[in-house]
């Protein structure tokens, strides 16, 4: 129907359509400048789980981010707090450049990470440059893995950078200068130290990083922010479905609410909620009463609503098969 108006019913597939579908989430990543966005963009892109948008994405109409990241250094500043409560949707707070803080028990990135837990908004620490060495095999490349051996039979000074580079050593100046531009001395430390320890260099980079604890709290603020998108969708068009027999059968298809169970369980799964499969009938039937429990306790609005979805797609299983 080219150049013309698309019946309502149409608009209506369309919309549930673009809420039902499971494209990787949408991250929006900005910050002040000099604090390291750009690192923290390329660590969440070599992820390969997530759409990295630009700082001047729009946060409206349907490209908008499902998460804003807001990279802050060392406290996020009265802009930082601004860019958080414009924001379309979700933010989570990186606190980047956590081998910096100061050490305390376990070192500077837990430091950063209770640092973190402080702050009113959702928040996690991460080395940017562990993270993008380790999941991005350009930056660590052979002659700087080989590098990072010498280093562990052979130690040298990394007090700072400036020793490191400088001082004696049998590796070439410029190949210390390479690790420092790559790992700087907190990487290059950790990378000795998993040499030593017969481990894995990159495992040991990025379990050092804090990425994966960023990714997951991204995960988790994503599928919230899709599941009140998808439900918000489904409300409005159930408002324009009185009267209307074809909206309102569409609204309860098998694709709607097996959509919404599936939205649904992302939340609760992100929240820390087991989940298992159900395969035949009578799992099915246990789920459903199973949810339709856990609902009626002493839980949030939001995952009151989320088990209410998972319980009646339970019961659409149940009858299918039954």
């Amino acid at each position: 129907m080219t150049g013309q108006q698309q019946p309502p019913l149409a608009v209506a597939r369309q919309r549930l359509a673009d809420a039902l579908a499971d494209t990787p989430l949408r991250v929006a990543v900005h910050g002040l400048p000099g604090v390291g966005t750009s690192t923290v963009a390329a660590a969440l892109t070599a992820l390969g789980r997530f759409e990295v948008l630009g700082a001047g994405v729009c946060d409206s109409g349907p490209r908008r981010p499902d998460v804003t990241v807001r990279v802050v250094a060392e406290v996020p500043r009265p802009e930082d707090r601004q860019a958080a409560v414009d924001a379309a949707g979700p933010v989570l707070m990186v606190l980047t450049k956590a081998d910096t803080c100061a050490l305390g028990p376990g070192g500077p990135v837990a430091t950063a990470r209770r640092r973190c837990a402080e702050w009113t908004v959702p928040a996690e620490p991460l080395v940017g440059l562990l993270a993008v060495a380790a999941l991005d095999a350009g930056v660590l490349d052979a002659p700087l893995l080989d590098a990072v051996r010498v280093l562990a039979v052979q130690p040298a000074d990394l007090r700072t950078a400036e020793t490191f580079v400088g001082g004696p050593h049998q590796l070439p100046a410029p190949v210390r200068l390479r690790l420092v531009d790559a790992l700087d001395v907190f990487g290059i430390a950790h990378a000795v130290i998993a040499v030593r320890q017969h481990r894995d260099v990159h495992a040991a980079l990025r379990e050092a990083s804090g990425v994966d604890a960023v990714a997951g709290r991204i995960a988790a603020l994503g599928a919230e922010a899709r599941y009140r998108r998808l439900t918000g969708v489904v409300a409005e068009l159930s408002a324009g479905a009185v009267g209307d027999a074809a909206l309102a059968e569409l609204l309860t298809t098998d694709e709607v609410l097996l959509g919404r169970m599936a939205a649904g369980s992302r939340v609760l799964r992100a929240a820390g909620v087991q989940i298992g499969p159900a395969t035949g009938a009578e799992e099915h039937l246990r789920e459903a009463l199973r949810w339709r429990r856990y609902g009626d306790g002493p839980v949030t609005l939001l995952h009151r609503a989320c088990a209410a979805d998972v319980s009646r797609g339970s019961l659409r299983l149940w009858g299918a098969i039954r």
